[in-house]
């Protein structure tokens, strides 16, 4: 749940598109070559709460989408973008390029 997280996230959106080759309208090919350049934070003790806090939030999309394919997940993955800017200790000048 912590890599769905990571790899849904805002920040991997924005970067994806810089190390994966495209399939123009389409999007881009998730092959493990590309993948595997995504950098993933290490868990730590000192992470582990934000990490636990986005695998709850990746959890509660998981059911709710099990329910209802069509429900709002909006909050919810705003909330798992902050923790992994958080993760990332990213800066707000960061963040805002990204979120361009």
């Amino acid at each position: 749940k912590f890599f769905l997280g990571i790899l849904n996230s805002q920040l991997v959106k924005w970067y994806f598109p810089l190390i994966a080759t495209g399939l123009g309208a389409k999007g881009y090919r998730f092959f493990k070559i590309f993948v595997e350049k995504i950098p993933i934070p290490e868990i730590t003790v000192d992470n582990q709460e934000t990490v636990n806090r986005i695998e709850n939030l990746v959890k509660k999309i998981i059911i709710a989408k099990g329910r209802n394919k069509n429900v709002n997940i909006t909050k919810q993955q705003t909330e798992i973008d902050k923790l992994v800017y958080k993760l990332y200790e990213l800066s707000k000048e960061e963040i805002k390029m990204i979120e361009k």
